[in-house]
């Protein structure tokens, strides 16, 4: 494994589809949506801020590794489709099985999934743009 490629994905796989991208859906395009409180979630000022970051730095080393071990340097078109199958195997089941045990809106469940696309997506086309071999 290339150490060097795996740490630089994993970092921009954590500031850039964890951090703005995460950030610019959940603060900014679907406010709205996440801005009123939902039954069982902590009040406001009682998050557990570090195990949410702890959860998202494990989540880019994860994403990070598994996408190097398939790695098979087909640029733009494999980062596409690694985020589509992180999203239907992690986001679809993760937002629904939210939804069917806890009451949330239906809109907070399509911002989920579209905010887990766009993050999904995002990193796939990070990491498949930093392995791209220089020799194709």
């Amino acid at each position: 494994m290339n150490w060097k490629r795996y740490w630089i994905s994993t970092a921009a796989v954590f500031v850039v589809a964890k951090g703005l991208v995460a950030a610019l859906f959940f603060a900014v395009i679907f406010d709205f949506v996440y801005d009123k409180p939902l039954p069982g979630a902590r009040p406001e000022g009682e998050e557990f801020h570090a195990a949410e970051l702890i959860c998202m730095i494990a989540w880019s080393l994860a994403f990070t590794y598994i996408y190097t071990k398939g790695h098979q340097n087909k640029g733009w078109a494999e980062g596409i489709r690694f985020g589509l199958i992180v999203w239907v195997f992690y986001f679809i089941p993760m937002v629904t099985g939210v939804w069917a045990y806890f009451e949330v809106p239906a809109n907070w469940v399509i911002a989920g999934l579209v905010s887990g696309l766009a993050e999904s997506l995002t990193a796939g086309q990070l990491v498949a743009l930093i392995y791209k071999s220089k020799t194709v």
